[in-house]
């Protein structure tokens, strides 16, 4: 099972680049966020003649989540009950017994600001939604734009980013509490230990000519699940692309397809 997550920023604007990125790779299941269109302007149909069905949960103009599927998708929710303004940010299914739960956290826009403390107790009910969760089923993949950069390796200059939004301390611990009290097992950088690796780069003052990205996209997986994933990678080569996403997107091979064992 091949499964993906990509921040598209507009899935109507991107929709060509998606649907050939998809065609191209052999994706199984795709996480998208920001997908910026409610549920009745999606483009359905479009994914559904490359043999894909969408569950989406959107809104006009920003946030929004989505996930298409080759493979059967059971119990969809959407939502995140825990979330203190009740924006269109969570939706989750079941697939091959996996719960693959899709999820755009917050920016923060500042730290300090309401939007920010806003953005911590986001992470923290995150935090307590998996804890919960995993009472029930310890196959669970997490992914989507968390926004936070965890450490050093997944920002261009760590002394520089401190105090930036993505990578402060808090937001940074917040994030890291999730892995740590929780089981969760970052996957790309398991795949990529030592490396500088990014999956996003602002548009302005042309941040990915000059490599200056942060990784804030994760697929995030318990160990049940991690003891079948065999790679991990962000396609760099889609954020190169005249008129992209400033998100590129990251995929994962999972060597499981269903049962009990």
């Amino acid at each position: 099972m091949r499964i993906a997550t990509w921040n598209v920023n507009s899935v109507r604007v991107r929709l060509d680049q998606i649907l050939d990125w998809l065609k191209h790779e052999d994706i199984d299941v795709l996480g998208m966020q920001e997908i910026k269109a409610p549920d009745d302007k999606f483009p359905y149909n479009n994914f559904r003649d490359l043999g894909y069905e969408v569950e989406s949960f959107g809104e006009v103009g920003f946030n929004g989540v989505a996930i298409a599927s080759r493979l059967p998708m059971k119990n969809v929710k959407k939502g995140f009950p825990l979330d203190a303004r009740d924006q269109k940010r969570m939706i989750s299914c079941e697939i091959n017994n996996i719960r693959i739960i899709n999820v755009y956290v917050p920016n923060g826009k500042q730290a300090g600001t309401a939007d920010y403390y806003y953005k911590l107790d986001y992470l923290a009910k995150l935090k307590e939604y998996l804890f919960a969760l995993l009472k029930d089923t310890r196959k669970i993949v997490l992914m989507g734009d968390l926004n936070v950069a965890l450490s050093d390796l997944d920002v261009y200059n760590g002394e520089q980013m401190s105090e930036q939004i993505g990578f402060t301390l808090s937001e940074r611990n917040a994030l890291q509490a999730i892995l740590d009290e929780n089981g969760f097992i970052d996957v790309c950088r398991e795949f990529h230990r030592n490396e500088k690796i990014f999956s996003f780069w602002d548009y302005r003052a042309n941040s990915f000519l000059r490599n200056k990205g942060m990784r804030v996209d994760y697929i995030l997986v318990t160990k049940e699940v991690y003891q079948w994933t065999v790679l991990c990678d962000i396609d760099q080569k889609e954020r190169a692309k005249r008129g992209s996403s400033d998100h590129a997107p990251m995929f994962a091979q999972i060597s499981y397809m269903g049962g009990d064992s």
